[in-house]
């Protein structure tokens, strides 16, 4: 995807893309499966729930108690997004100071911002998607990514810079194939032996 500089960008993208940012953290996942309709819970209570089960097998008699691993990745990842969330509320609207960060994100999505808080509206954006992709990555939800560190063959890009400005490999492959983040060039597992040769690396 494209990046739109803030000029460019009219405020209702903006606002829509704020809406998509939210969803990935509080929504429901809807799924097809076999003919039938499955629905997962958000990414939020998803890391909420391996909270609990973490906390409770780290609970056993005869030995110290101590967080596991992805209890304190859990922990870390719920803290920043309520921070945010309430960073991110505050002069925007109202909310219950006993509503949940869920409540808090959907009150956020359904506000409306005018054409010069365009830039403020992009930065939460960017908050939210850093939080979906590093929640997901504890949640289990995405396949290990590898960056090929190599221009990619379509566009020559080797970089890839977020709308917050972070920079990153343009081309990464995962199990499931491999894609530059700067043109969306894409290519499936099928073709990583093609994507190998025009590298000029060995399969």
């Amino acid at each position: 995807m494209t990046v739109v500089e803030h000029e460019e960008m009219s405020i209702g993208l903006a606002q829509r893309r704020l809406q998509d940012s939210v969803a990935a953290l509080v929504d429901p996942v809807i799924s097809w499966s076999g003919g039938r309709v499955m629905s997962t819970d958000s990414l939020y209570s998803r890391v909420r729930g391996a909270l609990t089960k973490q906390s409770i097998r780290s609970g056993g008699r005869g030995a110290p108690q101590r967080s596991a691993p992805c209890a304190v990745d859990c922990l870390d990842w719920l803290r920043a997004v309520d921070r945010d969330s309430r960073r991110m509320i505050a002069g925007v609207a109202v909310v219950d100071p006993g509503s949940g960060t869920e409540t808090v994100l959907r009150v956020l999505a359904g506000e409306s911002f005018g054409p010069e808080q365009t830039g403020m509206v992009l930065s939460f954006v960017a908050a939210l998607q850093r939080h979906a992709r590093s929640g997901a990555e504890i949640a289990g939800d995405n396949p290990v990514r590898v960056p090929l560190r190599k221009p990619c063959p379509q566009c020559s890009s080797l970089w890839h810079r977020s709308v917050s400005g972070v920079r990153s490999w343009a081309l990464v492959a995962s199990e499931h194939g491999a894609r530059c983040s700067e043109c969306s060039a894409t290519w499936t597992t099928q073709q990583f032996g093609l994507l190998a040769a025009m590298l000029e690396q060995p399969v």
